[in-house]
Formats: structure tokens, C-alpha cells, sequence
């Protein structure tokens, strides 16, 4: 038999060859991963099939063709039986779970596998003969190759529900996971194209298109391992280009007319195989350290979401009964249920200065769960920023007298332009800026100024009181994180009225940030909001 390179015999004989050296440097790249054990054996049972078909469309020989369209089909068999396995165990490894219906589905497939295999080999009720083309031999099925599509049709729908399924559960999964499904997915449906030409005695024929759409498969299947890491193919890419130049040097060395070239290139060839095991070494290290960086930061989002969840209902479950303790505190102290003895009104006045600080707390924790779960939005109208300013500061000086402070806004001579801000949200972050400021001074006082930038407007609220250093001022505006000065002198603070003014300001296109000379030298807080 000789072998001629045709149209119709070119592409089994390439793709035959893909599969074969796709599925060794697949296995090779990890021999104990299910995922790659399984898809190396959908590449040798689809090298299998193809070459066949590649050996059969050669040949003239008749006796041959009876042979051949059988020994292909020894592999075709269990090709959507691995293909399935496969994504049973790419599914395990993303999402920890198969369910008990999958695995009975697959140890079914692999006996009815078996028993079709026992048919194939020693009767003709799967392959009885074969059709002549033009372009060759095509095998001719039996009655139990219909039992085999029905198989074919049930794992190959299976495969589909699972794919779309886990698509659905994107959340769950990482981003890598995700983007790998999305592609395994396309590709199977190019794989079931190309399978297409297993129904050829069922009006359906595709040849010698069917190799196209394995071609296809392929692109998108490298496309998957290069762009989102299928199979570890840096590692793969890495062997692949050290194991060529490494053969390049060993035949060049072999080849080479004098000794002292046969020496050079000895001993290039040794140095190059000591750099290239530690070439594939270092990427296989870099792989893994990326795996546990992944598996570490969805743990960390999942904790994250967790945590804001948590607050969210504490903070709504704290919030009701607080204000009923508030508002029976109050009526108890104006008097509404009769006299009270004089001994028990400061203690009253004291829980209930407490009870009012824990409102506040609570409804701090609720717009932080609100900003962090994207549910606050902005309400934004034309306002003067300072008429804003004037009513917190008037509304702060008493907070201000009480500690022999002053507190003063220093006004500009000319207005400053209208702008677009929600007043309620920008009135928020003045006021957490004024009241930390006069809760970490305690001589002297707070100035507020505001001035007009190029494109922007400049809040300036400057005080006296501690200072802090520059580590301090790094960490300020991050939730639940204060400056040491917060422990000694306002140990009731929580350290969310900072983060929440830098989120507000945020929201409206501005920033807030602090600077201090230093220890004991005051600090100063700034706002900037956009002109619009």
C-alpha cells in the first residue's frame, strides 16, 4: 500500500498527529491530574480514529478496508465515553462536586463501552462492511451502532447541561475556572460537529468537513490553554521549546565536520539541558504559587462577602430596637410617665448619650454595607457648599464649647459657584471630618475654609490637637483602622466615619486625604469635590 497526501487523506494525517503530540505533553505535564489524564486519553482515542481513517482512505485493498473501518472504531467507541469522564473531572476540580447520577452514568458507559467492543471485534452488528467513495473506504454500521449513537446522544447531552450549568454558577467559581468552562464548551461543540462524520450511514455527511471543525476544536482548545492556563501550558510550552532546541543542539553536535565543534556543542548541549530543568522548574513553581494565590484570594472574597452580609442584617436587626430604647430614654427624661427621683437622672442622661452613640455606629455600619454591596446611589441637586459648611459648624460648636475649643469657618468674600452633589452625602463627610478633628484637639481649636482650584473646590478643615505620623495618616481612611491617638483620647470610636467620608467623596468624583508636620503639630483634612 502506498501512502499518497490528497485532499481527503492530508487532513486525519494532520490532525492524527496533533491529537498525539497534544495528548503526550498534556499527560506528561501532570501525570497525577485526573483532568489531564482524561483529556490525554480523548487525544489518543481521537489519534486513534483518525489515523485509521487516515490508513484507510489510502488503501485499494478491500480485505485491508474490513480490517481497518473496524480497528478505528475500537476507538471510537469510547471517545465520548473519555470525553465525558473528562468533564466530570474538570468539573470536580473547579467545584468540588459531582453528583452520584454522573458517576453511575459513567461506570454504565464504560460496561455498555466494553460490551460494545466484545460486538465490534467478533461480530458484524456494529460494523458490517463499508461503503466505496471516491476519496475511499467508509464503514458500513450495524444494528447495534444505533445503541451506540442513543449513548453517544445521552452523554454528549449530559456533557452540555453540565457545561451551561456550571456557567451559571459563575459566582462560585473563579475567574480562571469560569473562562476555562466557557471554552471546553465551545469546543465540544465543535468536537460533536466533527463527530458528525460517525452518522454518515444516517444520511448525515459531513467528510471531509468533519476534520475542519476537529481543527477548530483544536484552535480553541490551545486558545484555551494559552489565554486562560488550561493544563498548565506555560509548563507544556516551556518542555516543547526546551525538548526541540535541545534536539536541535544534540543533531547539530552529531553533525558538526571537526571535533572542536563536536566539543562545542557536547558541551552547549549539557549546559542547555541543566538551564532548561531549571527553566521548566521555575514555571511549574510559578504556576502553583498562582494557583494558591487564586484559591487564597476567592476564599478572601467569599469571606469578604460574608462579612458585609453579617453586618448588614446586625446592623438592620440592632437599629429597630435601639431607637425604641432611645425613644422611651426620652420620654422617661421629659417627664411623660410622672416625676423621676433627681439621683437617677444623670445615670439616665449617660445611657442615653450611650444608646444615641450606638445609633450612630449602627447607621454608619449600614452605609458601609451599603457602599460595599453598591446599594447607595446619589441624589444629586444644585447646592451653595456654603451654606453646607455654615449649618455644620454651627451645629458643632456647642460639641466644640463644651471642650474650651474654638470652632470658626472662615468664609470666602465672593460666593463660590453652584455645584452638583447630593447634600446630604457631602453634608456627612464635612460633618465626620469636623467631629474627628474636635475630638482629637484638646487645646486650642478647628479652623474651616474652602477655596476655589482650577476645576474644583477645596475644603480645609484645620486643627490643633495630636497630629500623627505618616504611618498613621496611610492607614486613616481604611475601615475599622484608627491612629493610636484614637485609643487614648476617644476610645468609643469605631473608625468608620473617616472610611465612609472618603467613600462619599468618592462617589461624587472627589477625593479626601489628611497631612500633619508631625506628633503634637496638629492636621489638617482636605475634601476635594469637582466643579459641575
Amino acid at each position: 500500500m502506498s501512502v499518497l497526501f490528497t485532499l481527503y487523506t492530508i487532513p486525519p494525517f494532520l490532525s492524527s498527529a496533533l491529537f498525539f503530540i497534544l495528548g503526550v505533553f498534556i499527560y506528561l505535564n501532570n501525570r497525577k491530574s485526573s483532568v489531564n489524564r482524561t483529556f490525554a486519553l480523548i487525544c489518543f482515542v481521537t489519534f486513534w480514529w483518525q489515523f485509521s481513517w487516515f490508513i484507510l482512505f489510502n488503501t485499494q485493498n478491500e480485505v485491508l478496508a474490513s480490517y481497518l473501518v473496524k480497528i478505528g472504531h475500537i476507538g471510537i467507541i469510547f471517545i465520548p465515553i473519555f470525553c465525558f469522564h473528562f468533564i466530570l473531572s474538570f468539573l470536580q476540580q473547579i467545584s468540588k462536586f459531582v453528583s452520584k447520577f454522573d458517576k453511575f452514568l459513567l461506570y454504565s458507559s464504560y460496561s455498555i463501552g466494553l460490551l460494545f467492543e466484545v460486538i465490534l471485534v467478533t461480530t458484524n452488528y456494529f460494523i458490517d462492511g463499508f461503503y466505496k467513495y471516491f476519496w475511499g473506504f467508509y464503514p458500513k454500521v450495524g444494528i447495534v451502532h444505533t445503541f451506540y449513537i442513543l449513548l453517544l446522544t445521552v452523554l454528549v447531552s449530559r456533557i452540555f447541561y453540565l457545561l451551561f450549568a456550571n456557567l451559571g454558577r459563575k459566582k462560585e467559581m473563579s475567574s480562571t475556572g469560569y473562562f476555562q468552562t466557557r471554552y471546553i464548551l465551545f469546543a465540544s461543540i465543535f468536537y460533536v460537529f466533527a463527530s458528525s462524520d460517525f452518522f454518515v450511514n444516517y444520511g448525515i455527511e459531513f467528510y471531509p468537513f468533519g476534520f475542519l471543525f476537529i481543527s477548530i476544536f483544536l484552535g480553541i482548545t490551545a486558545f484555551a490553554i494559552v489565554k486562560h492556563y488550561l493544563f498548565g501550558i506555560r509548563v507544556i510550552l516551556t518542555e516543547l521549546l526546551v525538548g526541540i532546541t535541545a534536539i536541535t543542539l544534540l543533531i547539530w553536535t552529531m553533525i558538526a565536520e571537526s571535533v572542536i565543534l563536536n566539543i562545542l556543542g557536547g558541551v552547549l548541549f549539557v549546559f542547555f539541558l541543566i538551564f532548561g530543568w531549571q527553566l521548566v522548574k521555575s514555571v511549574i513553581k510559578e504556576i502553583e504559587l498562582r494557583a494558591k494565590l487564586e484559591e487564597a484570594y476567592a476564599e478572601l472574597e467569599r469571606i469578604d462577602k460574608a462579612k458585609t452580609e453579617f453586618l448588614s442584617i446586625a446592623s438592620h436587626q440592632l437599629r429597630t430596637p435601639l431607637s425604641i430604647i432611645k425613644g422611651y430614654i426620652s420620654m422617661i427624661l421629659e417627664k411623660t410617665y410622672g416625676e423621676i427621683p433627681e439621683k437617677i437622672k444623670q445615670p439616665l442622661g449617660n445611657v442615653y448619650v450611650s444608646n444615641d452613640r450606638l445609633v450612630k455606629l449602627v447607621n454608619d455600619l449600614l452605609d458601609i454595607t451599603r457602599l460595599e454591596m453598591g446599594r447607595i446611589e446619589l441624589s444629586l441637586e444644585k447646592a451653595h457648599l456654603e451654606e453646607i459648611i455654615s449649618s455644620v459648624v454651627e451645629e458643632m460648636k456647642v460639641t466644640a464649647e463644651k471642650k474650651g475649643l474654638y470652632l470658626k469657618y472662615e468664609a470666602l468674600k465672593e460666593p463660590l459657584p453652584e455645584i452638583s452633589v447630593d447634600k446630604t452625602k457631602i453634608r456627612q463627610v464635612i460633618l465626620n471630618l469636623v467631629d474627628n478633628a474636635i475630638k482629637y484637639t484638646q487645646k486650642g481649636g478647628v479652623t474651616v475654609k474652602v477655596r476655589k482650584m482650577n476645576s474644583e473646590v477645596r475644603i480645609e478643615v484645620r486643627d490643633t490637637g495630636v497630629g500623627m505620623s505618616k504611618e498613621e495618616i496611610g492607614n486613616l481612611f481604611e475601615i475599622m483602622r484608627r491612629g493610636r491617638a484614637g485609643f487614648q483620647y476617644w476610645t468609643e470610636g469605631a473608625g468608620v466615619g473617616l472610611y465612609t467620608a472618603r467613600k462619599f467623596a468618592e462617589m461624587h468624583g472627589g477625593k479626601v486625604w489628611a497631612e500633619s508636620p508631625g506628633k503634637e503639630k496638629g492636621s489638617t483634612f482636605y475634601i476635594e469635590l469637582p466643579v459641575k
